[in-house]
């Protein structure tokens, strides 16, 4: 998934209460609301009930389920890619 928004920011954090604007803002929330995205790591279907974290690299958007194996695996393979 491409990230189109040319007025990208970068985000640590976002409150619960704020989660649905940012979602929308990047055009992800109908998907993970209705039919569900990709896990980057174990390939399940990603919703807004368990969503564990979005990230972009480069423009391209990537979506994480809320398991922590999952979390740990991408994190670990991103620091990877950054120290090659």
């Amino acid at each position: 998934m491409e990230n189109n928004n040319s007025n990208r920011k970068s985000v640590l954090a976002v409150y619960e209460k704020d989660l649905d604007d940012l979602l929308q803002e990047y055009d992800i929330y109908d998907k993970l609301k209705e039919e569900g995205i990709e896990c980057e790591v174990c390939k399940c279907k990603v919703t807004l009930k368990n969503l564990g974290f979005i990230v972009f690299i480069g423009k391209n958007l990537k979506v994480c389920c809320d398991n922590f194996d999952c979390y740990y695996k991408f994190l670990n393979e991103r620091r990877k890619k950054l120290e090659d």
